[in-house]
């Protein structure tokens, strides 16, 4: 390979680890919990010890939930945690001492989810007076939590859940179906709560930051509808797919036989505080200042990329093409992030990032994209879709290493595809876990 795409390869890969070191909890929550320790008075550290004796019930689910509740165990003494309870993915999990940490499924809800989702419940049931609870979410939480309403089975929400993934359902339209059949998501936990203090601190991986979608909203006013959910199915020709349970239940919502979610004034968001203290965003800033330190000129481009993976691809190459002059003459990074979604109707094995890398490369050589490039895609929780892969990191000659690219693509195996090309992009595990990243890299 070219010295000059190696040196590429090497930058793509030292920027994405940049922007995923920004976003890690231990470097940005401890500010918000020192803040929220005093007003809490847990800690000793405020002059208002008129609730000194208060301890804190601890939540943390998603799959940054455990250098979250570490980093909180830094901040509030052990003695001021009353309960405390870390869900996690299984890639995630490790021991947090005097905390008790479930590895629980993702993306596709599990058994260990839902008795942690029934302990969660338990633990929060009887507070006492005053107690508040401090609620640390982050991306994946929406799965790794199930708690199905009244009349709903764990096998009804696995099934949709698949459903809607395989069928292109985006981040908005699969956690209004899971908060519709849910016991705890679209706030339903802060209603669960009340009128006891909930605070939550928010790692997002929705590249608009919408409060009520982030791990499906347990603790956010939701603004969503069982009318919008039945919509959601049918527009993606699913509803006669689902189990009837579900459709049931989805129906006698609809028809007001089961209370909505919270909305914006219900009365339980009164004593509910929630804080964003990280993003996609926060990644891009990061990359694009160590960009500039390697000597390229930064352009961000079509911020956030929301649409399918592989449209997405071949959009951002054709821009590059319309731009070439632009780019090439000088060092040139291209950066964007996002989330986009993947349509399965294949058999083979890969995640959205996988494909849309594919793709980039499939397209970038069929239109003569110039010769010095690399491209980046790459989910900043280290997993993408059921690999054991984060993304991919493509170059010009990335189709040359796989005989009939096209029908690797075609059959949704853009892993074994790419991992016969070595272009496949292996963090492991981040702890941490703020959507995408794509990085595209051109040298003159």
């Amino acid at each position: 390979m070219p010295t000059i795409l190696n040196q590429l390869r090497r930058d793509a890969a030292a920027l994405f680890e940049a922007g995923v070191r920004a976003a890690h909890p231990s470097h940005i929550i401890q500010p918000h919990l020192h803040d929220l320790v005093n007003i809490l008075a847990i800690a000793g550290q405020s002059k208002d010890v008129r609730h000194a004796s208060i301890a804190v019930h601890l939540v943390a689910v998603g799959k940054a939930a455990c250098t979250m509740a570490a980093a909180a165990q830094h901040i509030i003494q052990p003695e001021n945690i009353k309960s405390a309870i870390v869900v996690t993915n299984t890639e995630n999990f490790r021991p947090i001492a005097h905390f008790q940490v479930i590895a629980a499924g993702h993306p596709v809800p599990d058994e260990a989810g839902l008795k942690a989702g029934k302990q969660v419940l338990q633990n929060l049931q009887n507070l006492a007076p005053h107690d508040p609870v401090l609620l640390l979410l982050s991306g994946g939480a929406s799965a790794m939590l199930p708690c199905p309403a009244p009349g709903l089975t764990l096998i009804d929400k696995s099934i949709t859940t698949r459903l809607l993934m395989n069928n292109g359902a985006n981040i908005y339209q699969l956690n209004c179906v899971r908060k519709h059949l849910s016991a705890i998501k679209g706030g339903q936990l802060a209603q669960y709560v009340a009128p006891h203090p909930l605070h939550s601190l928010i790692l997002s991986d929705v590249p608009d930051n919408d409060l009520s979608v982030i791990a499906s909203g347990p603790s956010y006013a939701d603004t969503s509808t069982f009318a919008e959910a039945i919509a959601i199915l049918h527009q993606l020709n699913i509803w006669d797919k689902v189990p009837d349970s579900v459709k049931q239940h989805l129906i006698k919502g609809r028809n007001g036989r089961i209370q909505e979610t919270p909305k914006l004034n219900h009365p339980c968001f009164n004593t509910t505080q929630n804080t964003l203290i990280g993003d996609n965003m926060t990644c891009i800033k990061a990359i694009t200042t160590k960009s500039k330190s390697l000597g390229y000129r930064v352009i961000h481009y079509n911020y956030p990329v929301t649409g399918n993976c592989r449209r997405e691809a071949e959009k951002l190459v054709h821009w590059c093409i319309k731009n070439k002059k632009a780019i090439g003459s000088t060092k040139t990074a291209i950066i964007t992030g996002g989330e986009t979604t993947v349509t399965v109707t294949g058999t083979g094995k890969g995640g959205r990032n996988q494909e849309m890398a594919l793709t980039f490369a499939l397209m970038a050589k069929r239109l003569q994209l110039q010769d010095n490039w690399v491209f980046l895609s790459a989910g900043t929780d280290g997993r993408d879709g059921p690999t054991d892969a984060s993304g991919a990191v493509v170059d010009p000659q990335t189709i040359n290493r796989i005989p009939n690219a096209a029908t690797w693509l075609e059959n949704n195996d853009s892993y074994h595809a790419l991992k016969q090309s070595h272009d496949l992009l292996q963090t492991g595990a981040t702890g941490t876990n703020v959507a995408d990243i794509q990085i595209a890299l051109f040298h003159p």
